[in-house]
């Protein structure tokens, strides 16, 4: 179940004699012409249903006049898509990709389509009652955090953006964004919670970097590719330049030793990530009052019992 595909509205149809024609010498296709519907949701590209016998597919294609081509890059949806597909079951199996504009006056793609809900404003009756909606925003975290664990380059997918510091540039632009957008409600919960994420990122990063630069550590950055990070990171913590150490931890790294999850996730993900190769832990957590003393107890038991 999605969100209702629509009548084309008249600024967005298109030739779909051209497209059906183009559309078979890339793919099998049943006789005859799809029925052509479109999603009206959303404010960016254009989505259209095309309906064959037994087959659905979804086109993508930008709004017609004068577009910000990062925000319309056809070619690029399709690209990221297809690469991920591979090692990410969520995404869509890509049909083709079209950048000839004489076919329908701009480039396009096709996809697989893939049935679902889309969670906007309401969830439809009867589905998912609340009880269940945690475990739904848990979910989505998670597919998140797997979509980020994909090696860009491992997948062909290098070349995109400023992948280094993406981390602090992504808090601050939230930051800066709530700020900007904010109603005049008041929610401190929102600013504590952007202070907060912004100290603990730049906290493991010190911390890091200070376990990198002493020699007992070496050994765990060298495992993993890092040893001359080390080496760096030694000689300027030996120069006490320590205020330059955490901008050397980059995201990869900060990814490649960082586990993050509340306190009931932490022990399952601590034991999945490490649990055939660690024999002992250490916790150094602030612990503010009688409920996070608990909340630790509760997770030492945990990871004891793992």
């Amino acid at each position: 179940m999605g969100d209702a595909a629509r009548a084309v509205r008249g600024e967005d149809a298109f030739d779909v004699p051209a497209v059906d024609a183009w559309l078979r010498a890339e793919t099998e296709l049943p006789d005859g012409l799809p029925e052509v519907k479109q999603f009206t949701s959303g404010a960016s590209n254009l989505t259209y249903l095309l309906s064959y016998p037994d087959r659905d597919l979804i086109l993508r294609r930008p709004p017609a006049g004068t577009k910000a081509k990062s925000a319309h890059d056809m070619g690029r949806e399709y690209r990221i898509q297809a690469g991920l597909k591979p090692v990410f079951r969520y995404v869509p199996e890509m049909v083709a990709h079209c950048n000839d504009d004489s076919v329908i006056g701009s480039e396009f793609y096709v996809m697989e389509r893939v049935d679902g809900v889309i969670a906007r404003d309401r969830l439809p009756d009867g589905y998912a009652p609340p009880p269940l909606r945690p475990a739904m925003a848990d979910a989505l975290v998670d597919v998140l955090a797997d979509l980020h664990d994909v090696d860009p380059a491992a997948v062909g997918l290098t070349g995109f953006g400023r992948p280094e510091g993406y981390l602090d540039r992504q808090l601050r632009r939230w930051a800066g964004e709530w700020q900007a957008l904010r109603t005049g409600d008041d929610l401190p919960g929102v600013d504590a919670l952007a202070a907060e994420l912004v100290a603990k990122v730049r906290d493991v990063r010190a911390r890091i970097s200070f376990y990198a630069s002493t020699p007992q550590y070496r050994a765990a950055f060298a495992h993993h590719g890092l040893g001359d990070l080390a080496d760096e990171l030694k000689l300027l913590s030996r120069a006490q330049r320590w205020e330059e150490m955490p901008q050397k931890i980059s995201d990869e790294v900060l990814h490649t030793y960082v586990t993050v999850g509340t306190y009931d996730q932490i022990a399952e993900k601590l034991t999945a990530r490490y649990g055939k190769v660690v024999t002992h832990c250490e916790f150094s957590i602030a612990v503010k009052d009688q409920a996070d003393k608990e909340r630790l107890r509760a997770l030492a038991k945990a990871i004891q019992a793992s």
